[in-house]
């Protein structure tokens, strides 16, 4: 999936009264929360976002791969718990990757 949004790595630069989210050669957002350690937490979160998404694409992908081979393996009879609840947990993660990437 190409990147729609500026690529990292992102820092958090919070000298001074401000924080800000930048690259190495760009500012990307300013923080607005309501008090500084509010801006440093909201900021913490989304410098850590590009990681958040490779990650759940990469943890979508292993899940999906490993439900076929498991389905395929499955006795005939109820499907076991842990199956509908790793079926669910795909879906999930495939709703939270089209919500950042849209």
């Amino acid at each position: 999936m190409a990147a729609k949004y500026t690529l990292g790595p992102w820092l958090i630069d919070d000298a001074g009264n401000e924080t800000h989210i930048v690259t190495a050669d760009r500012p990307v957002a300013r923080m607005n929360g309501l008090t500084l350690t509010e801006d440093k937490a909201n900021a913490k979160l989304i410098v850590g976002a590009p990681e958040l998404l490779a990650s759940t694409v990469e943890s979508a992908d292993a899940i999906e791969c490993a439900y076929e081979d498991i389905y395929q393996a499955l006795p005939d009879g109820p499907v076991p718990e842990w199956f509908v609840r790793l079926e669910a947990a795909a879906k999930q993660l495939r709703a939270a990757i089209a919500k950042a990437t849209a």
